[in-house]
Order: structure tokens, then C-alpha cells, then sequence
């Protein structure tokens, strides 16, 4: 059985091409999850702002509706359109195959 640290993994394997994907893939989703963490909290302190002030104007809704719109778009962009996704190598496919007709 052979102990094997984080860091001898990483360097037996930062060269690898999948592992280079897998890591840029990691941080995306990353990166959406704080995106998500961070609207979570902050809109709801704006709701709580909103009830606490002016229950009878709900304001919160704006932010949150607006906010939303470009959550879910990371969202898609992280999760279905980012690079090597079905629709990517399809897309990429489809040039190479064009690129190499016309030559």
C-alpha cells in the first residue's frame, strides 16, 4: 500500500491534461458556489432590511429577481456551457470538420 500526500499527487499528475481539466472544471463550480453563498446572504439581509423598514413596499424583490437573472446564467455558463461540456466538443467538432474541408 503506498502513502501518497496532496501535494505528490499534484506534482505526479499537473501535467496531465484531464487533470488540468478537472481542476479548471473544480474552480468553476467554485466559483459558482460562492457566487450562490454570497447572493444568498446578502439578499437575505436585504429582505430582512426591506421587512423590518418598509414591509408595506417590498424593494427586496428587484435585487433579488435582478441578482437571480445573472446567478442562473453563471449557473448555465458553469454548468452546461463552459468549455468541454457535450455542447462544446460538438461545437469544436463541427469547426475542426469545416476548418479541414476548406483546406
Amino acid at each position: 500500500m503506498q502513502n501518497c500526500t496532496a501535494s505528490q499527487h499534484h506534482d505526479s499528475t499537473h501535467n496531465d491534461p484531464e487533470y488540468a481539466l478537472a481542476a479548471r472544471r473544480v474552480a468553476r463550480k467554485l466559483e459558482f458556489y460562492g457566487h450562490l453563498m454570497i447572493y444568498i446572504l446578502i439578499n437575505s439581509f436585504l429582505i430582512w432590511i426591506n421587512l423590518s423598514t418598509t414591509p408595506q413596499h417590498l424593494w427586496f424583490i428587484w435585487p433579488v429577481l435582478g441578482w437571480g437573472i445573472g446567478l442562473f446564467c453563471h449557473g448555465v455558463k458553469t454548468f452546461f456551457l463552459g468549455s468541454n461540456t457535450g455542447l462544446h466538443q460538438r461545437m469544436m467538432a463541427r469547426e475542426l470538420q469545416r476548418l479541414q474541408g476548406h483546406e
